[in-house]
């Protein structure tokens, strides 16, 4: 038997085993939307389901709805504008030195 995706799960969102043990999520359009000529192309969304579904539901599947649409929509990012404090914050979690840090100190630099 199949195995079901929870209620609420993204369309289009793809859970994959990493070689760190770890889930990570990607978000593909079908093969026939390639086949058609669909600009979009998978994105790897990271290891937290809850910014991978956030950016699934409110960027990358209303991007899809608009182009099976043939409507034009901008391709704006959720990413902060360069030089902007949310993006200096953005460039330190990526960091390995924020990955250092314990659980609880790193949750007071949210």
């Amino acid at each position: 038997m199949p195995r079901r995706k929870p209620l609420g799960w993204p369309r289009y969102m793809v859970p994959r085993r990493l070689k760190s043990g770890a889930t990570g999520y990607y978000w593909d359009i079908p093969s026939w939307a390639k086949k058609n000529g669909c600009t979009l192309s998978i994105e790897a969304l990271g290891t937290d389901y809850a910014d991978a579904k956030k950016r699934c539901d409110e960027l990358l599947n209303p991007q899809f709805d608009a182009w099976c649409k043939r409507e034009d929509i901008s391709v704006s990012s959720n990413r902060a504008a360069t030089g902007s404090f949310d993006w200096m914050v953005a460039i330190y979690k990526t960091h390995p030195r924020y990955a250092q840090r314990p659980a609880k100190t790193r949750k007071s630099y949210d």
